[in-house]
């Protein structure tokens, strides 16, 4: 067995790069989703279709408030001690 396989946990730093790669997959899709609902927003609410302008402001607000909770969650993941 080599040195590198004593010392190092192979099955846990392929969970941690599997998770990273989830993470930072999923905070992208969230925050994809608050910029084109920000922008269509923007431009139904210009163009006068209100309930569309709602349906996409609120589509904003949820990816936003994925965005954000994945970044307190980071904070707290990275402030605990186990």
């Amino acid at each position: 067995m080599s040195v590198a396989g004593k010392v190092v946990e192979w099955h846990q730093l392929f969970q941690v790069v599997y998770g990273s790669l989830g993470a930072a997959l999923g905070v992208t899709i969230a925050f994809s989703f608050t910029v084109a609902g920000l922008t269509r927003f923007a431009e139904a609410r210009r163009n006068g279709h209100g309930v569309a302008a709602g349906g996409w402001a609120i589509l904003a607000l949820i990816g936003l408030a994925v965005v954000a909770a994945a970044i307190v969650l980071g904070i707290v993941v990275m402030t605990t001690k186990t």
